[in-house]
């Protein structure tokens, strides 16, 4: 295939030679022979042959380079592959788009793809359309719901520069067409362990790759562990490890599960502990090689406790209880009743930030115990820009805010002029 380089380089060199040089032609009268036909007078036919060999052959080599020009882009811009998207939910769905948009082929990759697909032909579509459908036949099959609300959406795409765009765009897009729903994005670059994890166990390279990151980030699961879940069970995991090459709008659902606050308060009744006394060191998902399981730490009266809690059922499956010498966690941790919703966290920090979530993305919010206070982590980024807020979970009252500016790897710089409108959101 010819480089767009080389073809510019002969299609000059060959304009060069249209202009023939007038010293090469003799200074002789032109005749009108019969008809319409001209000629130079005094001139013999091989002579006129020559003349016109002179302007012709320059001419034709000019029109082919032209054809084929012309012919190479309109194949690359109409048929050729210009990158590889990847739907997973369960049903794991293959997206095949030139570089207008237009859709060249969408594949099934396992059988619950295919009643998603259900014999619709998007050959030609636009991307836009096509994910418009599949996404709606996917909410109507009951595969996103309340419960299960994770969609994960993988580019494969030589261009990392285009294929970021990509991957921004299709984030945006797909998290405008589910109501409350979590959209995981990411690049993937396939390479030997991605494609060996996808073929030995049947999975999207998409899948296998959001695999192969968490588990190298998190640096306590293996791949075989973690094939086995769903992709909304990753998602829930991969917000405890915040993986960078991931970007996610909106919160994976906790509704099929008994909560953060719902295995603390298991754990502290197991213990016969009084909420009031006891200090949270930690409480988040875990996933035990079997299950998702959350891990409850706290400290009360001077024991340390250490709980693992069945995220589903709430059963207790290990408590540990240890004498601890260290009487300087008196400090006590606020009821984790009545603390407000993530949704509104979020809409706290991105006024206050002045911005919309059409103007951000890796859009972060974890519920956390620090010195005794109970409080979200809010993150976000704009444009360069990211933001990192500290709110009190119960009052919504602001704490503290950092900027970091990532072109320039300058340092996070506090915000402290906080104004009191900013501080009274939650009563609006």
């Amino acid at each position: 295939m010819l480089k767009k380089k080389r073809i510019i380089d002969s299609l000059r060199e060959g304009y060069s030679h249209l202009t023939v040089d007038k010293e090469n032609l003799p200074e002789i009268p032109v005749e009108m022979a019969q008809g319409d036909e001209w000629y130079l007078a005094g001139t013999t036919l091989e002579k006129r042959k020559n003349h016109y060999s002179a302007i012709l052959k320059p001419a034709l080599a000019l029109t082919c380079l032209l054809i084929v020009f012309f012919g190479i882009n309109t194949y690359q811009n109409t048929y050729r592959s210009f990158a590889t998207i990847y739907l997973d939910v369960n049903p794991s769905i293959e997206v095949t788009i030139n570089r207008n948009d237009k859709v060249l082929m969408v594949k099934a990759l396992n059988e619950d793809a295919e009643k998603i697909i259900d014999g619709m032909d998007f050959r030609g579509s636009s991307l836009k359309v096509t994910l418009n459908a599949l996404i709606g036949s996917l909410v109507r099959n009951g595969y996103i719901n309340e419960v299960n609300n994770s969609v994960l959406v993988s580019i494969a795409n030589t261009d990392i520069t285009s294929g970021k765009q990509l991957e921004n765009e299709l984030l945006n897009e797909i998290s405008s067409l589910i109501e409350n729903g979590s959209v995981l994005s990411q690049q993937v670059y396939a390479d030997d362990n991605v494609k060996a994890l996808a073929e030995e166990y049947g999975i999207s390279l998409g899948k296998a790759q959001l695999i192969i990151d968490l588990a190298d980030s998190s640096g306590t699961y293996s791949y075989r562990e973690l094939v086995g879940l769903t992709v909304h069970e990753l998602n829930l995991l991969n917000k405890k490890t915040e993986d960078a090459s991931t970007q996610r709008i909106g919160e994976p659902s906790d509704q099929g599960y008994i909560g953060i606050n719902g295995a603390i308060q298991i754990a502290l009744k197991h213990a016969g502990a009084d909420e009031s006394g006891a200090y949270i060191d930690e409480a988040e998902i875990e996933y035990d090689g079997t299950r998702l399981i959350y891990e409850v730490e706290f400290r009360f009266e001077g024991y340390e406790y250490d709980y693992s809690i069945d995220a589903i059922s709430g059963t207790v499956l290990f408590a540990e209880k240890e004498k601890n010498d260290d009487q300087s966690f008196t400090t006590s941790v606020p009821s984790v009743d009545g603390v407000i919703d993530l949704e509104k966290v979020q809409h706290l920090a991105l006024k206050h930030a002045g911005l919309n979530h059409s103007q951000i993305a890796e859009l972060e919010t974890e519920l956390e115990y620090e010195s005794g206070i109970l409080k979200y982590e809010v993150v976000f980024v704009s444009g360069n820009i990211e933001y990192t807020y500290e709110i009190d979970a119960k009052t919504g009252e602001i704490l503290e805010v950092w900027a970091e500016n990532d072109d320039e790897n300058s340092n996070e710089d506090d915000i402290d002029d906080y104004e009191d409108e900013d501080d009274d959101e939650e009563d609006d």
